[in-house]
Order: structure tokens, then sequence, then C-alpha cells
């Protein structure tokens, strides 16, 4: 039997390399929930057990509906042989973070039996009462007992402080929809870092020569976020255009002129931005890469004969993320976004800005996804703005539709790395006509004064804008990451 030769991605030909993973399982986040009580008030107070349970088994309910995440309860837990069962049940279900909600104030050796048990688990104190107004006719003690969750808490909150353990606060009452919203954001966040340790970055080319802030550590990123970077190289890159097929870039070409209206391109630049999406497709599905950042001017611009402006457009649209001028961090923050919006982020830069409508222009080279636009009525294709070896490239023409937006940018400095927040609005409007696609975004702050904090503040000039308030979500994310943040 001939044995099988394994090579490198760099050199092999087959679909299975030595040094790229065949399969990558990724799984649904879960949540575990532990919800306390203390068996000695059910002998001092008759009918209270059966409260606290009914005020409790609101928080499962609820918690319940979430499509976020999959939530994992061991049942009330009111002595500690129940505690140390469901300490076993969430380490065998290898939860991804812990709420803990205590109905009556619980001994700490109750809880801590059961947390024991989990290794390095983001842990949130969920604190509820029954009740958001107090009556100081009718409360009695019996009420603030069954309502002293509070209290051990904040008790176990020093035990925590005393162990160095970290934990997350949510406070609010059992039918109040702020909490679990709230912890679906950490939800959110805390799947989202398991896919940034899986995730797979593509890198053709190098950052751009001049632009000192999107230099990056690849090393410091794997350690410190989580992605892998892997460099494509020419060769690659070569192969996989000339192995488009003729019929693909045809049908692609005929899509093309029927989706989008088209102005002062020929024909034969429509088929080079077609092929050059075919090709980085293929790259993408053989070596099982995620997200793609290129370098797209000089080098591939003389060996696709294209910017790739388009193609890095039908990707995106695809949900596979894209950064030109080969800013690797930047693309993980487009990534971060899509995962958390479900929508395409924009790459870009501020350019000019307009007292009057206190906005500045964000835009780019003509890649972009046209269906932040309000309409297509309002997409056309044009000619790329900038030439770097290509005579001639396809470049998206549109505005961002109006919405509230949320603006991140980031940076590895002589400190590490730190991430800048903003919101405001994206003013859609009638385009501009600049051969890119424009966000024309009004910060919630004056726009000189947004400008001149961002500048003082030392970030790459490259940033991601979405549609929609992601700002708690960034933050809790950079916390997680032990990620320095500045909101602006």
């Amino acid at each position: 039997m001939k044995k099988e030769v394994i090579e490198s991605y760099q050199t092999g030909k087959s679909e299975t390399y030595g040094d790229i993973l065949t399969k990558r399982e990724r799984k649904e986040t879960k949540v575990g929930l532990l919800i306390f009580a203390y068996f000695e008030y059910w002998r001092m107070y008759e009918g209270l057990e059966e409260e606290v349970k009914s005020d409790m088994e609101k928080i499962v309910k609820n918690m319940s509906k979430s499509d976020k995440y999959k939530l994992i309860y061991p049942g009330f837990l009111d002595t500690v042989d129940k505690a140390n069962s469901a300490g076993d049940m969430l380490k065998k279900e290898n939860i991804d973070l812990l709420v803990i909600v205590e109905g009556t104030y619980a001994p700490d050796y109750m809880v801590l039996q059961a947390i024991r048990k989990l290794q390095n688990i983001p842990i949130i104190f969920l604190i509820t009462q029954d009740r958001r107004v107090l009556s100081k006719k009718d409360l009695r003690y019996r009420d603030v007992v069954g309502n002293s969750g509070f209290v051990g808490l904040n008790q176990l909150s020093g035990s925590f402080s005393k162990m160095n353990l970290s934990k997350e606060i949510i406070i609010g009452t059992p039918d109040d929809s702020s909490i679990y919203e709230e912890i679906e954001e950490y939800a959110m966040v805390t799947g989202l870092i398991k896919k940034l340790k899986d995730l797979k970055i593509g890198a053709y080319g190098h950052p751009f020569r001049g632009m000192f802030d999107i230099e990056y550590d690849k090393t410091k990123l794997y350690g410190n976020i989580g992605p892998e970077t892997i460099y494509i190289d020419e060769l690659q890159l070569r192969k996989a255009l000339d192995d488009v097929k003729k019929e693909d870039i045809d049908n692609l070409v005929e899509m093309t002129k029927k989706r989008f209206k088209i102005r002062d391109v020929s024909n034969e630049t429509i088929r080079k931005g077609c092929r050059t999406f075919f090709a980085l497709d293929s790259i993408i599905k053989g070596l099982r890469l995620d997200v793609l950042s290129l370098l797209s001017q000089y080098n591939l611009q003389l060996v696709a004969d294209d910017t790739a402006g388009y193609a890095s457009s039908l990707l995106i649209e695809k949900g596979i993320m894209i950064s030109c001028e080969g800013d690797v961090p930047t693309l993980t923050l487009m990534y971060i976004l899509n995962q958390l919006s479900g929508l395409s982020p924009m790459y870009g830069e501020f350019t000019m800005f307009d007292f009057n409508d206190n906005a500045v222009i964000f835009q780019h080279h003509g890649d972009g996804d046209p269906n932040l636009a309000q309409n297509m009525d309002d997409v056309y294709l044009t000619s790329c703005p900038e030439s770097w070896g290509c005579k001639e490239a396809l470049a998206f023409n549109f505005i961002m539709r109006k919405g509230r937006a949320t603006v991140c940018g980031i940076i590895d400095d002589a400190s590490g790395h730190k991430i800048y927040i903003a919101a405001g609005e994206s003013l859609g409007g009638e385009p501009f006509h600049v051969h890119s696609p424009v966000c024309y975004f009004k910060p919630d702050r004056p726009v000189i004064e947004f400008l001149k904090l961002m500048t003082e503040s030392g970030f790459s000039h490259h940033s991601v804008i979405v549609l929609g308030d992601y700002k708690n979500h960034l933050a809790k994310l950079a916390k997680e990451l032990n990620i320095r943040t500045i909101f602006i």
C-alpha cells in the first residue's frame, strides 16, 4: 500500500494538510444557572419555601426563552448535597458562563461547594427581589428573609475578593426584561471569545508600507485575543486565478449586470472582478479560513489585474469579512461586529467633515456590502478611485442607510491592545459620488470634539462601523479580554 504523503498547505495539492485543521467543531454557548436558598428558613416560616421557589422559577422560565444560549439548570439548591451534585452536572456540561442567584441568604459554603468544580468560568451575580417598591406599612421580617439574596451575594462578593475571584453584577426584579437582555449580552460575548480563539485569518501581503499604526504582532494577537494568522503567497493566488472556470465568470458577470447599475467600466473589467472573487473564495474554502486580509495595492493588482474590491464586497455580503491594506487587527473588529450584529460592518477611515451637519464622511476604496444601502436603486458599480498596479477595477458607490450606529477602532500600542468605542447616527440620504461606499456619520458629540478625541487618543486610522448599538457588548468583550477601552 502506498504511504500517504502529508504536505504543508504552502506546497500541497490535496484537501488535507499537515498544518491546517481539517475540521473545527463550533458548539453553542452554554449558560449554567445556580439558584440557592437556605434550608434553615423553611422550618422558621411556613410556606416560604414554596414562595421563594415560585419567584425563582420566573428567572428559570425567562432565561429558558433565550435563543442566544442553551440554559443548563440543575434545579433549586437549598442544601450542600444538592449544591455538590449541581457542580458535578455543570462541570459535565462544560458550561461557558455561570449565573448565581440567591432567593434567600445562602451560606458561602453552599455556593463554593458547587463552583469549586468549575475552573476559569465567567461568573455573574444576579441580585433580585420580588418587588420594586417597599411599603413601610406592610413590610414584615418574613418578607425580608424571603428576599435576602442580596445579603448573601454581598457576603459572597467579599469571599470572592479574598479568594481573588472575579464576577459581574446584574440587579433587577425577576420580571425585569433588562436583566435577561444583559445576561444575553454576556453570553454573546462569552461565545464570541470562544470563536475568536478558533478564528483563522488569511493574510495576503503585509500592512501597507508607511501605515505604521496598523503594523501588528501576530503572536500577541493570537495570545491576547485569539485569532491565528495564516499567510498566503503569490503562487497560491496565481494558481487560484488560473483555476477559475470561464463559465463561472460568465454567470457572475451576467448576474452582476442584472443586479447593479454600472457606470464607466468595461466588460473586461467586470470579468476580472468576477474572476478575483472565485479565486479568493477558492483560497478561503481550501484553507478553511474564516476571514481574509488583503494588501490590495501593488502585488495583488499586478497579479490579478484587479483591486479585489468587487470580490471583497461579494465575500463580505456572504458573511466573510475582508479588510484591505493588510490591516489584520481591524479585520478582527469587523469579525467581532459581524458576529454581534449579524450584519455586515463597513471598514474604512474618516475623511472630510461637515460643520453644519455635525457629521464626517467614513469611506475607503470601493469595497462594502451593497445591502447596507437603503435600496439597490442607490447602488452602482463604477471605477475604483485609486490605481496601484492595474489600469481599471470595480468599486461600489452607495451611502449607508439611516440608523443608529456603533463605531470602533483598535491599535496595538506601546502598552498593548486598546480599542475605542463610539456611537452616533448614520445619516443616510443622497449618496456622495466618490467612487466608494460611504457612511455619513454623526457622532453623539460635536464632530470636531469627536475627531479631536480620537486623534488625541492615538488609534489606527482605520475603523469599523456597524448599524445598531453594540457599545455594551464591545465594552464587556474588551473587559473579558483585558483590553483597554476608551469611549469617544
